[in-house]
């Protein structure tokens, strides 16, 4: 085919309309406009909607006399691609970034499956990424399926300039003016879900990924991954049947959490922090029981965070040591410190209300007498809070011991609203059920009333469970600030007392009126979700400590203790509770659990066990008692929760 007649089918050919959005663009628009030139390709339109550029970019797009544009002052990239389409005639559309370039032959290779009856055509995408360190390929996928996953790699098309489409899509699917972060994302689903797309093996252009790009700018934030910032995601998940649907969201969960880890690793600026002579008074409640050898440490690592607004509140919660004689004496004329004497011992749940109910700061953070933080953390940690606005902020732990030895005991990063999705991050241990490893937004306390229980044990959890179940946005980094030191002594690791075993009861009955309270359980959902919370922090916690008590007493005190405790917290409940909780723990006692002896799979102690356990409960199976004791023996089976 000679020349005069390819000039002559392009110009039957359909119209293409570049739409190119700019805002000081002088450095790079130049080169965007001439890619669209050099594909000879001749039946298009260039309309440029600048939002009033005060570089020179204005004067290269006056040197172009094929270019449609205007220059005002306008509401953002997602408004002008709009305003642009509006003024535009052509029969397809494509949408080219003013730093970004098309490559040749994208027009040809696009119209062609046009021609052949496509509605959206999609090639590959060459990602320039200086943000990044990285060139790489994007291989979109073209399926609303395969899009939805938009986390995993090449799940869909990172930049417009590898799609075209006609011009019926954007009058179905509009932009959505609202959206200035994804709405590339956004506006590919939504079109997935009505066209057919076709796919082309081209790589039809270039992205240039910098740091200074929408792409740069949002995804280096701290809380870019989460449901919040794509809420149009979720309006799609009607194509999954139920089980999809929830291995879906598990899956998105942790996608998410990988995705923010990596884009923290890559982008350190984004942990910068505010000035520490900027920030509001942060209250470090430090609660000391018979703590001398380590409470200097605590108290002096915080003082030397370099925060000028700040208040130490240490309460004694009634020493039988010299730690009030130190702090005294060490602190006692500090203005920064306040020191509370609780004139009996009260436990530690109640010396962290104390130093709540003292508390001024406008940010809380909780730090045990025989740990410390490192320096420069609790900056970070309130720099953080203060530039997203987010409730809590959490960091990374290192256990350490004496020796020097240590090791990650905690580092997650990601971001997360409360509700549901906070508690699957809580129930997958990616949000430590421990407090003091966050910073808390003091206001976020006291209007919703947190405070631990007392005087129990494991007091940490269902705080922390309400806490990040009511937040609005939950920011973990994984940078290790805090030290938690490793003691034969401490709480974790003293022998059991009949408090612990009151406590388990207590917790596991405090976590069971949680998801009653919140209604957790109305779907097949939350049902598996309050499966996997009671596992997590009630069932795989309380059932070693319950076989490391029972194995500290004789018969005749295991008995005793566990009427005790089961009154105490189930009230008259916890009559038949308990009653079945001794017999259950003395089959376990005595048979023991034989590994070497297996039936069908499981120890044949466990076996024992387990008949026992059903012969046992089909006396009050039909009885008010039988929900208390479903639960019950749920925690009891030596599989525990599944």
């Amino acid at each position: 085919m000679d020349i005069k007649k390819i000039m002559q089918k392009q110009k039957q050919s359909l119209k293409i309309s570049v739409i190119t959005p700019s805002f000081n663009s002088g450095i790079y628009i130049k080169r965007a406009i001439e890619s669209v030139l050099r594909q000879g390709y001749k039946n298009f339109e260039h309309i440029i909607i600048d939002g009033g550029s005060t570089d020179d970019t204005l004067k290269i797009l006056r040197s172009y006399k094929h270019i449609k544009w205007v220059s005002e002052p306008d509401d953002g990239q997602t408004y002008a691609i709009n305003k642009g389409f509006r003024m535009s005639v052509g029969g397809i559309i494509v949408n080219l970034n003013a730093d970004d370039y098309f490559l040749p032959g994208a027009f040809s290779a696009t119209v062609e499956e046009f021609n052949k009856g496509a509605d959206f055509v999609m090639g590959n995408v060459l990602i320039k990424s200086s943000r990044l360190g990285d060139e790489f390929l994007n291989t979109p996928r073209i399926t609303l399926e395969g899009m939805l996953r938009h986390w995993e790699p090449n799940a869909f098309c990172h930049n417009p300039v590898g799609y075209f489409y006609r011009r019926k899509v954007q009058e179905l699917c509009p932009l959505n003016p609202t959206n200035q972060v994804s709405m590339d994302l956004e506006f590919l689903l939504e079109a997935a879900s009505k066209f057919r797309f076709k796919k082309v093996e081209r790589t039809l252009g270039c992205f240039q990924d910098g740091t200074e790009t929408t792409t740069g700018k949002t995804q280096t934030k701290l809380d870019y991954w989460r449901p919040a910032n794509f809420p149009y995601v979720d309006k799609y998940l009607e194509i999954f049947s139920e089980e999809e649907r929830i291995k879906f969201l598990n899956d998105r969960r942790v996608g998410y959490a990988m995705m923010q880890a990596h884009m923290n690793r890559l982008n350190q600026q984004s942990l910068k922090s505010v000035s520490a002579k900027e920030l509001p008074l942060v209250s470090i409640i430090i609660p000391t029981y018979n703590c001398f050898y380590y409470i200097c440490r605590a108290v002096d690592s915080v003082l030397s965070q370099g925060l000028k607004n700040i208040e130490v509140i240490i309460v004694d919660d009634a020493s039988t040591d010299d730690t009030q004689e130190l702090l005294d004496e060490r602190y006692g004329k500090n203005s920064s410190v306040n020191i509370i004497l609780h004139p009996k011992n009260k436990k530690l749940g109640a010396s962290r209300n104390t130093g709540l109910d003292n508390a001024k700061g406008k940010y809380v953070f909780f730090l045990d007498a025989d740990d410390w933080v490192e320096e420069g953390s609790l900056v970070r940690l309130a720099s953080i809070s203060e530039k997203y606005g987010a409730e809590i902020v959490a960091c990374g732990i290192d256990k350490v011991w004496d020796n020097g030895k240590s090791e990650k005991y905690h580092a997650e990063a990601f971001s997360c609203k409360g509700e549901r999705e906070a508690l699957y991050h809580l129930a997958d241990y990616r949000i430590a059920s421990i407090v003091w490893n966050k910073l808390y937004l003091r206001e976020f306390i006291e209007k919703n009333n947190l405070r631990f229980i007392v005087p129990y044990w494991h007091e940490d959890v269902m705080f922390t469970t309400n806490a990040v179940f009511l937040c609005e946005k939950y920011i973990s980094i994984s940078d290790s600030y805090c030290r938690y030191f490793q003691r034969d002594s401490s709480i974790v690791n003293s022998r059991p007392t009949e408090l612990h075993l009151r406590s388990y009861i207590k917790l596991y009955a405090d976590m069971i009126a949680f998801i009653e309270r919140v209604g957790l359980c109305k779907d097949k959902e939350g049902e598996r979700l309050s499966r996997l919370l009671l596992k997590a922090h009630c069932s795989n916690d309380i059932f070693p400590n319950l076989l490391n008590y029972i194995q500290t007493r004789t018969i005749a005190e295991w008995e005793q203790d566990c009427w005790n405790a089961c009154r105490e917290v189930l009230g008259v409940k916890g009559y038949a509770v308990a009653d079945f909780m001794i017999e259950a723990m003395k089959n376990i006692k005595f048979n023991g659990i034989n590994e070497n002896k297996v039936v069908g799979g499981r120890p044949i102690g466990q076996l024992r066990l387990n008949t026992f356990i059903k012969t046992h409960f089909n006396s009050v199976i039909h009885s008010r008692l039988r929900r208390p004791l479903m639960k019950i023996y749920s925690f009891l089976r030596l599989d525990k929760i599944e």
